[in-house]
């Protein structure tokens, strides 16, 4: 049986150098390092999907034996913490008033982007 996202250990992710017989034109292939108000966004979005169990149950994937949360979980808890983050909040009331419904509603906000193209 699969372990439950929360008993798993939380990844940082460093930004790593890349190998010096890479040419400049295979560097661009690993894209953009995300900001650091990104980067802050995500890790609150990791921490907001922890604390809701059935949320994360709801948006996850079976990649062979092992659940993982799906990305557009991320992305929506990102998109409802980056609001947030652009009101001045702190990261420890965002993490402490945020809900599950506000995520989901941050679907909508997608929706509209969408239509909008």
């Amino acid at each position: 049986m699969a372990r439950e996202l929360s008993d798993r250990p939380a990844i940082k992710a460093e930004p790593e150098e890349l190998p010096e017989e890479l040419e400049a034109q295979d560097a661009a292939s690993f894209g953009e390092h995300p900001d650091s108000n990104s980067v802050q966004a995500i890790e609150l979005a990791h921490s907001a999907i922890k604390k809701f169990p059935e949320f994360a149950k709801r948006h996850r994937k079976f990649i062979g034996s092992v659940a993982v949360i799906s990305t557009s979980a991320i992305v929506l808890a990102s998109i409802a913490i980056g609001k947030r983050l652009r009101r001045g909040e702190t990261p420890k009331q965002i993490l402490e008033e945020i809900t599950p419904e506000e995520i989901e509603s941050s679907l909508g906000l997608l929706r509209r982007l969408k239509l909008r193209k």
